[in-house]
């Protein structure tokens, strides 16, 4: 167990939570079974010991008061930064910036992930400090190996990802495949700084099952998890 004497240097966890979104609207503010998105996430941020500050990126007002009342600071980014094409990398450096956190550990928790815990986020933490990496992040085994796929050429040739005769090799005579699951992303505050990337070598990572991966992007999304939640999910 790590707790916030055992490190010198803050432990930021920063929720990036915009008001619009087209695949579920209001996306942030729907619930998994009684708690929101946006609360679950808080509070996988909040049992952390380690964790020194609990800060949410949003555009929105409605957001912003439900995450004060659990506790949290929030940051109010601007338009740019909360449209359907703006990057979460520059979110959470406007953030810091308005903070003027220039070092320490970051750790991104997006609402979209309910299944995410805060012993995941312990877990993660110990395992970034253990390896020394400069980042790590929450990934998955992936369904469908990639290198079982095609890629469509320009003029319409299709052609393996790696060699053809990956198609027909069994699945477990190839790499072992994993994806990152947006859960969790934990990074060096200097390296979000000089690289402008969650990705920053070198890297570790924590496994998920794929239940606690379930990502909330649709409606569809939003009602599985709350079988899953309801132990009704099979």
């Amino acid at each position: 167990m790590i707790n916030s004497e055992s490190v010198n240097y803050p432990v930021i966890a920063i929720i990036p939570a915009r008001g619009g979104s087209k695949g579920v609207k209001n996306k942030n503010l729907r619930k998994v079974g009684q708690c929101s998105l946006l609360e679950r996430a808080i509070k996988s941020a909040s049992n952390v010991e380690s964790i020194n500050i609990i800060i949410v990126t949003t555009d929105s007002v409605t957001i912003a008061d439900e995450a004060k009342g659990l506790g949290a600071e929030v940051i109010f980014r601007p338009s740019h930064l909360a449209d359907d094409n703006s990057r979460t990398i520059d979110a959470v450096i406007h953030t810091l910036d308005i903070k003027t956190i220039s070092q320490g550990v970051c750790v991104l928790l997006q609402p979209t992930s309910p299944f995410r815990t805060s012993h995941h986020v312990e877990v993660a933490l110990e395992k970034f400090y253990d390896t020394q990496a400069n980042s790590l992040v929450s990934v998955s085994e992936a369904s469908d190996h990639p290198f079982k796929m095609l890629v469509i050429e320009p003029d319409n040739i299709i052609s393996p990802v790696r060699s053809w005769s990956d198609l027909e090799s069994p699945r477990q005579a190839l790499p072992k495949i994993v994806k990152p699951n947006g859960a969790i992303y934990v990074n060096k505050i200097e390296d979000l700084h000089k690289y402008r990337s969650f990705f920053t070598q070198p890297m570790s990572y924590l496994m998920m099952d794929a239940e606690s991966s379930l990502d909330i992007d649709t409606e569809y999304d939003l009602k599985q998890a709350n079988l899953v939640e309801e132990g009704n999910y099979e």
